[in-house]
């Protein structure tokens, strides 16, 4: 989930730049009609005020009023409301519960070090120099950039309004444990064998090549100059490999060897001396490397269910 520091950066970033670069740093003011061409009188001022309170708007397209209402949510009141400023630059500031839930998000459990805390007022102020930057620029008067940063924005806030809101139960530790645990066989790297291999052109070469190893000759020496394959730059030795990466007369040849012994197989792709290295067990991947996947498949379904069932909800 996103703390509203970071909704509050992207926010920032998007709707103020925008907002204070259309309108110079103000509001707009509301464009007055001219009379009507009949001669009538022009529109009554209770007739052009643009709607300002952002929970009951209206329907329609006026992008500055849904400006005024995402901003509504993403920009501190001056009230003081939403606490003191505790922190400044570039011309921007974060209230303290902002800083707070910001910094615990930051932080990722670790311990409020000094030094981490000074690395996050120095992301901090990173990310108001960009939207310093981004506010001078001419940003505001594109409109392609316009329009992905309101989708954006638009899509952060469902997100974190189904976070807040969603009728689905959020997702636990247990959940995704139950999960790992349910999926047990899928999360196991299988057996694997380390090698090395020469590959030689005709029988003779092996049998040369084989000669040559008997005699005492480095079977990494031999297949950097002797042999035919592109692992030949590496002494020989390719990546580590289950069963299924290679033909089976490879593979039978490689599992079979004890660590340290050789043996010469003929393939379809060619003929082989095989040195074994090392035998790489199976073994299960733990829960703490793949927690985190699991989260998110979930968090993406619980995101698609809430969107349903609060639509359907809000509807009714």
């Amino acid at each position: 989930m996103i703390s509203l520091p970071k909704l509050l950066f992207s926010s920032a970033l998007i709707g103020t730049t925008f907002f204070l670069g259309a309108c110079g740093g103000k509001k707009a003011a509301p464009e007055i009609p001219p009379a009507a061409a009949d001669g009538g009188t022009a529109a009554t001022p209770e007739a052009i005020q643009p709607a300002r309170a952002p929970v009951t708007f209206v329907k329609g397209d006026d992008v500055m009023r849904q400006m005024d209402f995402w901003l509504s949510i993403t920009v501190p009141p001056a009230d003081g409301r939403e606490g003191p400023a505790v922190f400044e630059s570039n011309g921007y500031s974060l209230t303290e519960r902002e800083y707070e839930d910001g910094l615990r998000e930051f932080l990722s459990g670790r311990e409020r070090l000094p030094w981490l805390e000074e690395a996050y007022k120095q992301e901090l102020a990173q990310q108001f120099q960009i939207l310093h930057w981004l506010e001078s620029s001419n940003a505001a008067s594109d409109l392609s950039f316009r329009g992905a940063a309101r989708r954006a924005l638009r899509e952060r806030l469902i997100s974190l309004a189904l976070d807040a809101k969603s009728p689905i139960a959020p997702i636990t530790d247990e959940m995704i444990r139950e999960v790992y645990q349910s999926r047990v066989g899928q999360y196991r790297l299988p057996a694997m064998v380390e090698v090395r291999i020469i590959q030689c052109a005709t029988e003779e070469d092996a049998n040369k090549v084989n000669a040559r190893l008997k005699n005492g000759e480095s079977f990494a020496t031999l297949a950097a100059t002797e042999s035919k394959h592109e692992s030949a730059t590496r002494q020989g030795q390719i990546e580590p490999f289950a069963r299924g990466a290679y033909s089976k007369d490879f593979e039978d040849a490689a599992f079979a060897l004890p660590p340290g012994e050789t043996s010469t197989v003929r393939t379809n792709a060619g003929i082989f001396i095989i040195q074994k290295i090392a035998n790489i067990p199976a073994v299960s991947i733990p829960f703490d490397q793949v927690k985190d996947q699991i989260r998110m498949e979930l968090e993406q379904q619980r995101h698609k269910a809430g969107m349903e069932q609060l639509t359907k909800k809000i509807g009714k």
